[in-house]
């Protein structure tokens, strides 16, 4: 890898058109490891869920999903009321 990065940097460019296909061929090679790159971010993180088949899958899908949407909800309540006074932290209730 350093060969080549050695050899770039002291490629000698003798006209402007020897610039310019130069500057083209960095290019292509940008745009190619660019789609590369994408193509491998697609695999790793859009992967498409698989759809329920039967029933069953339906419903186990939809009471998973029901699930976590009370989960948040439970949480988001029982975060108000520990915050709702304000500064909590700092304020700290003590029995006596």
């Amino acid at each position: 890898m350093q060969n080549q990065e050695e050899q770039t940097n002291s490629k000698t460019f003798r006209s402007l058109s020897d610039i310019r296909e130069y500057k083209m061929e960095l290019r292509k090679k940008i745009e190619t490891e660019e789609s590369n790159i994408a193509s491998l971010w697609n695999e790793l993180f859009h992967k498409e869920e698989e759809v329920p088949k039967t029933k069953g899958q339906k419903l186990a899908k939809m009471l998973s999903l029901g699930t976590g949407v009370f989960d948040g909800v439970m949480l988001g309540w029982k975060l108000y009321r520990r915050f709702r006074s304000g500064n909590s932290f700092i304020k700290s209730k003590r029995k006596k």
